[in-house]
């Protein structure tokens, strides 16, 4: 195993995971960091700040010498706007210091786009508690067909909230076979304003253009595993999956197929790591031999003015596609 290598803990469906296992992967975790001096870091997908023991799992996680990537912690308050002062103190001892917070629209409208009452109060409620406990916030406003054309009046009504440590700024969701992503999904002439020159927010056709014009970016493998991070899946019932790469995660339809271990039955993540290095998974072998140029003659729309980030748009949605189109003409 590369002595460089750095692995992210995709920890999915955490709002269902077992205190105990939350615990065990920790822990595995730790003691990986610390007999081989690599970078881990977990990232948790479905809201950890709702559990009770939220708190008990980032103290643990600081203990261990864990910490987060550089990518600002995500959530959308749900735990946090009503966590006792004591909990927040605890948190702001850990060396948690920073958040993400995620905003559609502004007061009712953003209720009412994720068709959540009081989900802005929420959200405001948590960046007064992190200012009042010396944690600082940042607010991240994602763009989509129906509030583009006001960004900039939703901008101020969320710096209004309180004293984000950064402006307000906003982005594109991910692609993550999203239904709700996917029709609401902006498009570029909606946002032209709003792109610099480098931006990597462009429309679908344009990244079709510049595969089609790059001879190297069109060659390149959909799927790159040699990027010094390797990215585990832990699921909620114990189960590792292969859980992506350098480029994005086309596979989250397919985790339950690329199973490589289970923490219940062996937590050294030195196992997984050979398993996932030694013997791919067949789906990463598939993304591994496609090219850009491949999937964008396949799945590209030409005519598409819908905004993406090149991995999203070729890696995530065209590489799922792909998967999809191979193991359902299997079944």
């Amino acid at each position: 195993m590369p002595e460089t290598v750095s692995v992210c803990l995709k920890m999915c469906g955490i709002d269902k995971m077992d205190s105990g296992l939350v615990m065990k992967i920790l822990e595995s975790a730790g003691r990986f960091r610390e007999e081989t001096g690599c970078m881990v870091y977990p990232r948790y997908f479905n809201e950890p700040t709702t559990r009770d023991d939220f708190v008990e799992i980032i103290e643990k996680q600081f203990d261990l010498g864990l910490t987060f990537d550089s990518f600002w912690f995500p959530t959308n308050g749900s735990g946090l706007a009503t966590l006792p002062d004591g909990k927040w103190e605890r948190l702001a001892g850990t060396g948690w210091s920073w958040l993400r917070l995620h905003f559609h629209h502004a007061g009712q409208e953003h209720d009412s786009f994720l068709g959540k009452p009081g989900a802005w109060e929420i959200l405001s409620e948590t960046a007064r508690r992190a200012e009042k406990h010396g944690i600082e916030w940042y607010p991240v406003i994602f763009i989509n067909k129906h509030n583009a054309h006001r960004y900039e009046e939703i901008r101020s009504a969320v710096e209004r909230v309180g004293s984000p440590s950064l402006p307000a700024g906003w982005m594109v969701p991910n692609w993550q076979n999203n239904p709700c992503y996917d029709v609401n999904r902006v498009s570029y002439s909606q946002i032209s304003h709003l792109v610099g020159e480098k931006s990597q927010w462009k429309s679908e056709k344009d990244i079709i253009r510049m595969i089609s014009s790059d001879a190297v970016l069109s060659s390149s493998k959909a799927f790159n595993t040699d990027c010094g991070i390797y990215y585990l899946g832990c699921l909620p019932n114990g189960d590792v999956y292969y859980a992506g790469g350098c480029h994005g995660e086309p596979f989250t339809e397919h985790s339950n197929k690329m199973t490589i271990g289970s923490f219940l039955a062996d937590d050294r993540i030195e196992v997984f790591l050979e398993r996932a290095m030694s013997n791919p998974p067949e789906q990463v072998k598939l993304l591994s031999e496609t090219t850009f140029g491949e999937l964008a003659n396949e799945f590209g729309n030409p005519e598409s003015d819908l905004v993406y980030r090149i991995q999203d748009l070729v890696v995530n949605k065209w590489g799922s596609q792909l998967l999809n189109k191979v193991y359902s003409s299997r079944s």
